[in-house]
């Protein structure tokens, strides 16, 4: 059972209005059952939570680094450890609400594939085990298991994600007077009325992610929530009967990372997602270390999204499981994100290369 470490009653409530949020989210509130039985496991799987003063510093926080949600080796059981409201001043008060959820919110990441994935065991590609491990996914040698590469991939993607997904339960069962979930989902993060990270600035980039991944343009995400549903694993029926996730990036980044992969690389060749990640990745850790961003990098990016989901729609369009109209809905959203995008990341580009990769992102629709 978890053992907890809390400085005051605002720490406890903070930790219990986390989990509650997250779970209402992600499960959907009349799945009352589901969320039970999840809060039992969670309980199991995380072994402490702690919360400390503002100012305290240990081997994993300082004031650069505020929270941490980590896996203890020995036992194979998560620890989170944040600052918490002892210290702090009122306008620091949504910056804690918000790492708390985050926090959480990796732990939920981190013990749902162990129970959702397909693929349990991962797979093997090209040579290299590919496996759900903390929300990422791990590469190592099949044989004698040493991690290889780059060890991990997906990073940039989960970290983001934790944010959005943070800002979702916040501001629909905290604050709902604030942006809805569709807003959130296509909106620039300045626009959520959320406290923001470190990672802020990547969150157009997954925002874009989960457009491309879309299989119906028209779901309102927000009308689910409110029915009391939920929208991560939600499932549409296609035009020709088949059944698949509304969104398999949604989906896939709380269920199983492995399925956004075997999506991606459907369209874009076996290994294709292994090397969109590392680049995203790469592009993250130099944001975070104050290195400028390369230019380069963020035009790949910009190709390879469009190029993902024109190959996709066409596929689709072949294959009887959208038709036109769907099929335009779908890049409509897309293409909207995307010209955000333009803006918010000018910096990075020419007028030629914004015309240029406006002419891929807008292929499907003429």
């Amino acid at each position: 059972m978890t053992k907890f470490y809390c400085a005051s009653n605002k720490d406890k409530e903070l930790i219990e209005n986390s989990v509650n949020y997250l779970s209402a989210l992600v499960f959907g509130i009349n799945n009352q059952e589901q969320i039970a039985k999840f809060k039992e496991l969670l309980e199991i799987m995380v072994k402490q939570v702690n919360i400390f003063p503002q100012g305290t510093t240990t081997e994993y926080l300082s004031h650069a680094t505020p929270g941490v949600c980590r896996l203890d080796t020995s036992d194979n059981k998560l620890i989170i450890e944040m600052l918490g409201y002892i210290g702090a001043t009122s306008d620091q008060y949504d910056f804690i609400k918000h790492e708390g959820a985050h926090e959480f919110c990796h732990a939920f990441a981190d013990i749902l594939p162990l129970i959702f994935s397909s693929r349990p065991n991962g797979i093997i590609k090209d040579g290299i085990k590919c496996e759900n491990h903390m929300g990422l996914i791990k590469e190592s040698d099949p044989t004698t298991g040493e991690l290889v590469g780059q060890h991990h991939y997906g990073k940039m993607f989960n970290e983001t994600m934790m944010d959005i997904i943070t800002t979702m339960a916040i501001n629909t069962f905290d604050n709902p007077y604030s942006p809805t979930v569709d807003e959130i989902l296509t909106t620039k993060y300045d626009e959520w009325n959320d406290a923001t990270t470190g990672y802020s600035m990547f969150t157009s980039i997954t925002r874009l992610a989960i457009a491309a991944f879309s299989n119906n343009g028209n779901v309102n995400y927000q009308n689910v929530i409110n029915n009391g549903g939920d929208i991560f694993s939600l499932v549409t029926e296609m035009n020709n009967g088949e059944r698949y996730r509304a969104n398999d990036f949604l989906y896939g980044i709380l269920f199983d990372p492995l399925h956004i992969e075997s999506k991606f690389d459907k369209f874009m060749g076996q290994g294709a997602y292994r090397i969109f990640c590392e680049y995203l990745d790469r592009l993250f850790m130099s944001c975070k270390r104050k290195q400028d961003i390369p230019s380069e990098e963020i035009k790949r990016i910009m190709n390879i999204l469009p190029d993902f989901l024109n190959k996709k729609i066409d596929y689709y369009l072949e294959h009887g499981l959208i038709d036109p109209e769907g099929a335009v809905r779908i890049v409509s959203n897309f293409n909207g994100i995307w010209n955000q995008m333009q803006l918010e990341y000018s910096a990075y580009f020419s007028n030629n290369d914004i015309e240029a990769i406006r002419l891929r992102a807008s292929q499907n629709n003429s």
